[in-house]
């Protein structure tokens, strides 16, 4: 699992150019105490989104907040999920 987790994070391409492409709610993840990644950058990152949220997480890095505070994360995804709109037929891809 790290070898994977790893290889994702560090290959992943920057998508911030395109954020303003993404149509659907989204929900943006981060870490009080991130060294890569700073809340005011997940805060930026939302105001590209057409229908971003984010959340922070107790803790830093990308792994630990799901190790650290696992009811935590749950609550805010399942909270996310039922908040945001449900597509009707005709939007469904």
């Amino acid at each position: 699992m790290y070898l994977t987790l790893s290889s994702v994070m560090l290959n992943r391409p920057d998508l911030t150019p395109i954020l303003n492409r993404v149509h659907c709610p989204t929900l943006i993840l981060g870490a009080v105490d991130d060294p890569e990644w700073s809340p005011g950058q997940a805060t930026e990152a939302v105001s590209l989104l057409s229908s971003g949220s984010s959340a922070l997480l107790p803790g830093g890095g990308r792994v630990a907040p799901l190790l650290l505070s696992p009811a935590v994360l749950a609550h805010v995804v399942t909270t996310f999920w039922r908040q945001s709109p449900r597509p009707t037929p005709w939007e469904a891809d």
